[in-house]
């Protein structure tokens, strides 16, 4: 029998919890940093700020658009929300 056979499914859960804690490390010590003299910005901070330009310039842009635009913007709206709430 292999390893793997032997092991009961809460080893294989909690190996699979601490392989994730140990990506998730991973990412935040390598979120994009920009430095601009002496001060480094890291995007991730300002992730928050371009979303709400992005949907601001969005939202005006729509009000010119042929009226079928509405749907697809108000479902990529939604799509750029969730995903910066679903990152801390």
């Amino acid at each position: 029998m292999g390893d793997s056979e032997q092991k009961s499914v809460p080893q294989h859960i909690g190996e699979l919890v601490e392989i994730a804690k140990k990506k998730q490390e991973e990412c935040k010590a390598n979120f994009w940093k920009l430095r601009i003299g002496d001060h480094e910005m890291i995007l991730r901070d300002q992730a928050a700020n371009i979303i709400n330009y992005l949907t601001k310039i969005g939202d005006i842009a729509i009000q010119f658009a042929p009226p079928q635009a509405s749907i697809p913007w108000s479902t990529i709206k939604a799509i750029m929300q969730v995903r910066f709430s679903c990152h801390p």
